[in-house]
């Protein structure tokens, strides 16, 4: 937190930013290349329009950053990505801060825009889950009135998506946004979301819209194929792994999903709705040539910037026997061990191999996304 707001390194002013250690991650650049991502759907839908005339842009704002080296109290310590945090404000989440100094809340909660985290942790002060027991927690501080409004709003097109009503639900929900979110997180095979953790929304003026996009140094983009016998394949969903009886029973489920973790936030109910599945496939039929041009000039770009300071990195956090992070790879997958599968590779290697996964995923993810196999 600086003492003032500052733009750093050609990102636009705030006081908070993150350092992002990618610690588990040995190509060092997951969450970059998903912030790419994300922005890769940005600029290609920012003029899209709805039917009726309203925005179809999907998410309005994801995190950018910068990879840096970090000296801390005159000690080089590594590696890091410099970006933005998630935060309420015009130069970020740019919605109507209930916690304005210059705006106070005026005492009706639809007046104002509200940012959740679903995340099963539970560790925020303010927040509710719903029926088919998906969290929602504030981000920042809230009161009763604030907490009841939102509620009511999240529950409400929960209910609907339920009962498969969805006309109903989408009349509050951006549904390009919905689109966009989850095919990033398809994309990056992001397992995150089954928990789920560090999964974002907000409300705005009475819609509900998905993202922004984090996390992703973990848990993405497995690099072996010996992962899928863990239920993942290149070539299907993610929701494969989704326990279907859980929202498709006679009556909401009794208990959260903990041991299955399948709970993939709503997306089981919306893959059920023939606008959701023409819709994903329209916008990813859209964007899918900008992504495999992505995927070939700038992961290769951000190789060749970090590759030096990579090797400076590796020295002090090494991964191999003598790392200390070596008890963090799990010995269970064909290359290197590791949840991702690369981390016994060389770091060109491993780029490559990201490289390669994606391309794998965009050509899998094609096949089914226009055939609407999402199971």
């Amino acid at each position: 937190k600086l003492d003032s707001k500052s733009g750093v390194l050609d990102m636009l002013p705030h006081k908070r930013w993150v350092l992002l250690a990618n610690w588990k991650d040995r190509t060092l650049m997951r969450n970059a290349v998903a912030f790419g991502i994300a922005d890769v759907f940005k600029q290609t839908f920012k003029d899209a329009v709805n039917p009726d005339g309203t925005s179809a842009a999907g998410m309005g704002w994801n995190p950018s950053g910068q990879f840096v080296e970090l000296v801390y109290n005159g000690v080089h310590v590594g590696t890091y990505y410099l970006c933005e945090h998630i935060k309420i404000d015009g130069n970020r989440l740019d919605i109507n801060d209930p916690y304005d100094k210059d705006d106070a809340f005026s005492g009706i909660p639809e007046d104002y825009g509200y940012l959740l985290e679903s995340d099963d942790a539970y560790d925020e002060a303010w927040g509710f889950t719903t029926k088919c027991y998906v969290p929602f927690l504030f981000k920042d501080d809230g009161n009763q009135a604030m907490l009841d409004y939102a509620a009511a709003l999240v529950r409400g097109i929960e209910n609907n998506l339920y009962a498969g009503n969805f006309d109903q639900a989408f009349a509050n929900m951006d549904l390009a946004s919905f689109v966009d979110f989850w095919l990033v997180q398809e994309l990056m095979m992001n397992s995150e979301t089954k928990h789920p953790k560090s999964c974002y929304s907000y409300i705005n003026e009475g819609i509900m819209y998905a993202g922004p996009v984090w996390d992703f140094d973990w848990n993405t983009l497995p690099a072996s194929t010996s992962y899928s016998e863990e239920g993942y394949s290149y070539t299907k969903s993610m929701l494969t792994k989704a326990d279907a009886d859980y929202y498709s029973k006679d009556g909401y489920p009794s208990e959260p999903n903990n041991e299955g973790d399948a709970n993939y936030i709503w997306y089981p109910l919306l893959v059920k709705s023939d606008a959701f599945n023409t819709l994903a496939a329209s916008r990813w039929n859209a964007v899918k040539g900008a992504l495999s041009t992505y995927v070939s000039t700038e992961i290769p770009r951000i190789k060749e910037k970090i590759a030096v300071s990579e090797a400076l990195n590796y020295s002090m956090w090494p991964m191999d026997e003598k790392g200390r992070l070596f008890p963090d790879r799990y010995s269970v997958f064909g290359i290197g061990g590791g949840f991702c599968g690369d981390e016994g590779m060389s770091f060109s290697e491993s780029v490559e191999q990201l490289k390669a996964t994606l391309n794998t995923r965009i050509s899998g993810m094609d096949t089914y996304i226009n055939n609407k196999n999402w199971k």
